[in-house]
């Protein structure tokens, strides 16, 4: 080994090497660091900018109501589709004279019928856009919330 990686690591061992060459010149082995207070770290910097996010507007109580009124009656629209989808999809498949294509000698299966696939895709998205409706509504309530928004103006 060289005496300069026998020295390096000495240095790391005894742990006097620091990442500042300047504090390890005038620093002895036995002298702790310089301990740094808790109000010093929670404290921006001196050159840090100055300029603070613009606020947003003020919501009235009407305001308010009114945009969780727009988030609940979507979410009661694509409830009412969906359970439309639902029923239609149910009426079709408990109908024996359902038009269906199977190949010759096998059992026809309502369930990929190509108007059964139709809807069973459009369930789907219509599931999707619940949860996107009901995430949107989430979203409204945690903005109101740290809004300071009383809890009878979100419905």
């Amino acid at each position: 080994m060289s005496p300069k990686i026998a020295l390096a690591v000495a240095l790391l061992i005894s742990g006097a090497a620091t990442a500042d060459p300047e504090q390890n010149a005038g620093a002895s082995p036995s002298t702790p660091p310089t301990p740094v207070s808790l109000d010093s770290l929670l404290r921006l910097p001196k050159n840090a900018p100055s300029e603070q996010a613009e606020a947003p507007p003020r919501l009235d109580r009407e305001q308010w109501e009114q945009r969780f009124e727009v988030a609940e009656r979507e979410i009661a629209d694509v409830t009412a589709a969906l359970a439309a989808s639902q029923a239609e999809l149910q009426e079709m498949s408990s109908e024996s004279g359902a038009w269906q294509m199977a190949a010759p000698g096998a059992a026809a299966n309502t369930e990929n019928s190509p108007v059964s696939f139709r809807l069973r895709q459009q369930i789907r998205a219509q599931r999707e856009q619940l949860e996107q409706a009901e995430r949107k509504l989430d979203e409204l309530r945690i903005q109101a919330d740290f809004a300071g928004v009383p809890k009878d103006w979100q419905r």
